[in-house]
């Protein structure tokens, strides 16, 4: 049997998270706003704990490759810890999810320029208030126009 392979982009700003999963024939893309502010490692350490979160339990061998423009959030992730508080406890948390939700996971810097999550992340900035406390939205591939520095939705 063939492992199944997916892509996981996150981001974070002072405001806002963005997820943007690539998943058999669909993208899924979460946003929301933070409750607190926070510095912005913690912050990204978060967006990627989201990320994980918005997976499905793996019942087939599954490859999630993830995504990430803050390395300190990828260095936390490689070595399992962090020597910031907030985000060792995050990073554990992280962890446990991958292994409750039965996949294996490599992790890798994208510049932000290139980061499919950055502009779910920025919707909830000051000015965006009508929108609501968190988005979920599923398209199919041929929906979407992607380029290395946006999502085009419908």
């Amino acid at each position: 049997m063939a492992q199944k392979e997916m892509t996981l982009f996150t981001d974070s700003c002072p405001q806002g998270f963005g997820c943007v999963l690539f998943r058999d024939s669909t993208i899924q893309i979460l946003a929301g706003p933070w409750k607190y502010e926070e510095h912005i490692n913690v912050l990204e350490c978060r967006a990627l704990r989201e990320g994980i979160r918005m997976l499905p339990m793996m019942s087939t061998l599954t490859h999630v490759t993830i995504l990430v423009d803050n390395t300190s959030t990828l260095g936390a992730f490689k070595k399992t810890r962090s020597s910031n508080f907030c985000m060792n406890w995050i990073t554990a948390d992280i962890h446990d999810l991958i292994r409750a939700k039965n996949f294996v996971a490599s992790i890798a810097y994208v510049h932000t320029s290139q980061n499919l999550a950055d502009a779910p992340s920025r919707m909830y900035c000051e000015g965006a208030s009508s929108l609501p406390q968190r988005m979920r939205i599923t398209v199919h591939p041929d929906e979407v126009k992607i380029s290395p520095t946006h999502l085009e939705l419908p």
